[in-house]
């Protein structure tokens, strides 16, 4: 038999990238000295098939603070130890980061797999604050934060961007060696009164919706020097109004392989129970030809990750156990997490584009929570 350990170290590295899992990945590291040098040289080359499923945390009969890790693409559950992230309100990210935000109002990047961490900007540097009837740090955990995203930069340093303000839609970013939250400089989106709603990065540019369907746009290059960044509208695009206030539920704005999409969520409301439930999606794709939004009935190969996080998105041929044409969510009405009958995480499951059906997943206690249900988040090393 061939020494597999005389593998040339460029060949073994394409091998350990084409892996499908970081299961497999991590098994690799263990046959051999010279194979965890390669992993330990390739290891953040390697790019995950599908999210993970980071479920709500244990706190009862758990010393080592362990949390379930649900992977799609092995079909298999990891209790993972990560004390970083309990008593925290956390997002995930396609770059392998959760952002955590605790009820010291401490913000951090943390890797569950690497249980790297870095501390971002403190929450009291935000150009806006909540009022003094705002200030319980329950309901600033809760409430004050609406969503955050991190990106990575042509020089693989990393960006967050956090949409604030308890619904005013209020943004500012950060690196983690920043000692402030930066502003955007969106004046003129202000004065007609639109809100920031979602972020995403496309083609070298940081992408924003607002209210009414108007997109900003800022250069991935404006980020370099932690100075304010100026937010210009994409005039190119005739508005088309998703606001909110059309319907209820949400909106997401992904990138996916070099295309921008936007998602509509539908829901039902239930206000006597406190109760909501997905009823359907709309997809739409932008022309950045015809600079205009197409309605998109049918996204082929592509699967969807849309919830309170950032959205992302693959193509279902490239891993296993995943499902083509299909929207994956989980909850992201964070408003009604501590209040709502069934608690937030009820609201979890795939959506079939082709049929609009919806299948349910993840049922259980470990999908439950009043402030950090299951999130979607690549894992990186």
């Amino acid at each position: 038999m061939s020494d597999w350990s005389m593998l040339p170290d460029e060949l073994l590295g394409i091998i350990a990238c084409k892996l499908d899992s970081a299961e497999d990945l991590i098994s690799f590291s263990v046959v051999c000295h010279s194979w965890h040098y390669v992993y330990s040289t390739y290891k953040t080359d390697w790019t995950p098939k599908m999210p993970w499923l980071m479920l709500s945390e244990n706190i009862d009969d758990n010393p080592d603070y362990s949390r379930k890790f649900f992977c799609p693409t092995k079909e298999k559950y990891y209790q993972i130890k990560v004390p970083q992230t309990f008593g925290a309100r956390c997002w995930g990210s396609s770059c392998g980061w959760i952002v955590t935000l605790h009820l010291s109002l401490e913000m951090y990047l943390f890797n569950p797999l690497t249980r790297a961490q870095f501390p971002l900007p403190s929450f009291l540097t935000l150009s806006h604050q909540p009022e003094d009837e705002e200030l319980d740090p329950l309901w600033l955990r809760q409430m004050w934060v609406e969503n955050l995203f991190v990106f990575a930069d042509q020089n693989g340093d990393f960006i967050v961007i956090v949409i604030y303000g308890c619904w005013r839609g209020f943004i500012a970013y950060a690196r983690p060696s920043d000692q402030t939250w930066i502003p955007f400089l969106d004046i003129t989106l202000r004065e007609r009164f639109l809100r920031a709603q979602d972020v995403t990065c496309c083609r070298s540019k940081i992408i924003i919706l607002y209210d009414q369907g108007v997109l900003g746009i800022a250069e991935m290059s404006a980020f370099q020097n932690s100075q304010p960044v100026f937010v210009s509208i994409y005039n190119a695009v005739p508005t088309k109004d998703f606001s909110l206030s059309q319907f209820y539920g949400q909106i997401y704005l992904l990138e996916s392989y070099g295309d921008l999409f936007l998602v509509l969520r539908h829901k039902d409301l239930i206000e006597g129970d406190l109760w909501y439930e997905t009823c359907y999606f709309e997809v739409h794709k932008f022309d950045f030809d015809g600079t205009r939004w197409e309605d998109f009935k049918d996204i082929g190969d592509l699967s969807l990750f849309v919830g309170n996080d950032c959205a992302m998105s693959v193509r279902a041929s490239l891993t296993k156990n995943c499902k083509s044409n299909c929207i994956y969510f989980t909850d992201d009405e964070f408003q009604f997490w501590d209040i709502a009958k069934r608690y937030g995480g009820h609201d979890m499951g795939i959506y079939y584009l082709v049929n609009k059906e919806i299948e349910n997943v993840y049922e259980g206690n470990d999908t439950r929570s009043t402030f950090c249900p299951p999130l979607l988040f690549m894992p990186k090393f």
